[in-house]
């Protein structure tokens, strides 16, 4: 007995040693539980007088009665179910076996734990006798489920354990079924035996399995629950498959991943939805197969499997990993999203910055052009045709301009450096102003430019963008209105929104190019009435600042006969 007490010491050591390992501090309580049981065995065993025996014998309860529940939770432990024990249950688990030593130390009094005691010699040794009382039994009935229900989950554990950890969990099996066979002996009092508790004696010997677990097997180092944790701990879906492609083991991210309960071991990979057509497009013996798979709306989970081999060349299986990649799908769909517009900007840069480069020639060949005649010709030309060639220059500057700024307002928008900053707006002042600015103008071409409103309207937007409105398109009416043809401006407020009309009966636009008139894309570039030019980016600009001011521009146009353009704004009101 002392030399097991010994041994089971000398291994707890070994235990404090590895104690950060997986069930490491229980296996040093285990052991030293069970040393003591065995040192105080030994002691009641070698002495002679009686009090002393029984002494011995409840000292011996402080090992005895903790050595099963030790042995419990270090199992749990060893096979990662641990977490089963809450701090509820671990309260509970310990009742029984603290009650038992302490009704044991005081049975003398009250013989709940042992009754009808007494001593015998047998070759000068004294034997203790007793019968168990009702607590005695029921801590040896508790004591026996403990072990009975650890044993089980050993052998849970080594069914479905790989290969190479099936010796080590079944000399840990071993290390637990010995001691539980001798106490069994002990019980039953079998011939001469009665009186000496053989348990101890039976630790020496797992002790020695244990110990040969530690050193060769490697118990401490490498245990089966390191990869269970793994394999349960992993941010991804894992599903291990049979040669048959049956489900053989499976983590709780998979159930998750794959949406729920109903996927059960033993079930064929045909009974997971998405796999039911597709078993021969992803799994194949000789390599890696990626797939991907549209569970639900905006779910997409990525699967890959690989072959698994015995000995690199016994087929085993497969290994089955899934991942939730729908933030990767949402963002490949808005990155294709965002090259398909960020193309559409680049070519409608290309086209805008065609426009310019094409449209930018004419102002400037028209001022070389008035240039040339006044330095070459000036004493040739009278004062009048000076002042005519003079006001060449200014106009085609002036178009060079609205051009320019065209292009900066275009510019700024498209770079979202172009603020808008709504107000009330008093239309009516807009209207005015705007005859005035293009009076002389339409009075130059014969063309009648009136203002057929007078009401107070108020929009709410902002100024400046809507006078650059207002100016390209009565520039574009006046530029495709006929000599001595009429342009008017009409202004309302209905409802929630205030329109504002420019109308004329010029030459109109034919109905395939209406669609195109606000498109970079689309080059809409007709000459006026008197060829006057352009680049059809004013319109562009137009629709957009609308659109910056919470409005729209509407066109109405029949060839021939003129066109209607309706700036809608969002009234105060």
């Amino acid at each position: 007995m002392l030399v097991s007490a010994a041994l089971l010491v000398l291994l707890a050591f070994t235990g404090y040693l590895r104690r950060s390992m997986p069930g490491g501090k229980l296996f040093i309580f285990l052991l030293l539980a069970a040393g003591h049981w065995a040192y105080f065995e030994a002691l009641s065993l070698s002495i002679t007088d009686e009090n002393y025996t029984l002494l011995f014998d409840k000292i011996k309860l402080l090992g005895s009665q903790i050595v099963a529940p030790l042995w419990f939770s270090f199992v749990l432990a060893y096979t990662n179910k641990e977490h089963h024990l809450t701090l509820y249950r671990q309260f509970a688990l310990w009742i029984i076996p603290v009650t038992g030593i302490l009704l044991g130390f005081t049975s003398d009094f009250h013989h709940l734990f042992w009754i009808n005691i007494e001593t015998i010699n047998r070759d000068g040794r004294l034997l203790l006798l007793a019968e168990w009382g009702i607590w005695g039994k029921i801590s040896t009935i508790y004591a026996y489920i403990l072990i009975s229900s650890s044993i089980l989950i050993l052998l849970h554990t080594l069914a479905f354990s790989l290969r190479r950890y099936r010796l080590q969990i079944g000399l840990l099996l071993a290390s637990c079924i010995i001691p539980f066979v001798f106490d069994i002996i002990g019980n039953v009092s079998i011939s001469d035996s009665a009186g000496i508790d053989f348990t101890p004696l039976a630790f020496s010997i797992s002790g020695v399995l244990l110990a040969l677990n530690i050193f060769s097997m490697k118990l401490f180092d490498v245990v089966p629950v390191a990869y269970q944790k793994l394999f349960q701990s992993m941010n991804h879906g894992v599903i291990v498959l049979d040669a048959e492609k049956q489900i053989i083991d499976m983590n709780q991210v998979s159930r998750k991943l794959l949406g729920g309960d109903h996927i059960r071991i033993g079930e064929p990979a045909t009974s997971l939805p998405f796999l039911k057509e597709k078993t021969d497009t992803v799994f194949n013996r000789q390599k890696e197969i990626i797939a991907d798979f549209c569970m639900a709306h905006d779910y997409w989970i990525s699967l890959t499997t690989t072959p698994l081999y015995y000995k690199k060349n016994i087929f085993a299986g497969y290994l089955c990993i899934f991942q939730d990649i729908s933030l990767r799908k949402k963002a490949e769909e808005q990155i294709r999203k965002n090259s398909e517009q960020l193309k559409k900007l680049n070519d409608d840069k290309d086209k805008f910055f065609s426009i310019i480069a094409h449209d930018l020639k004419s102002p400037f060949q028209f001022i070389k052009g008035y240039i040339d005649l006044l330095q070459n010709d000036y004493e040739l030309h009278s004062d009048q045709q000076r002042k005519q060639l003079l006001q060449g220059v200014d106009s085609a500057v002036d178009s060079a301009l609205r051009l320019l700024h065209n292009l900066l307002d275009w510019g700024m928008i498209q770079t979202e450096k172009l603020t808008c900053n709504p107000t009330p707006t008093d239309v009516k002042v807009l209207c005015i102003e705007l005859m005035e600015q293009f009076s002389s103008l339409a009075e130059k071409k014969g063309i009648s430019l009136n203002l057929l409103s007078s009401q107070k309207a108020e929009a709410f937007c902002d100024e400046n963008m809507v006078s650059t409105i207002l100016r390209n398109l009565v520039s574009n009416a006046l530029k495709f209105t006929r000599v001595h043809g009429e342009i008017s401006i009409t202004y309302n407020e209905e409802h929630e929104n205030v329109q504002i009309m420019i109308q004329d009966n010029g030459v109109g636009i034919p109905q395939q190019k209406l669609e195109k008139l606000f498109k970079v894309s689309e080059k809409v570039n007709t000459p006026g009435t008197l060829n006057e030019t352009g680049t059809g980016l004013g319109l562009i600009l137009c629709k957009e600042l609308a659109v910056l001011n919470k409005g729209d521009i509407l066109v109405e146009s029949k060839e021939g006969e003129g066109s209607t353009f309706t700036l809608v704004l969002p009234s105060v009101k």
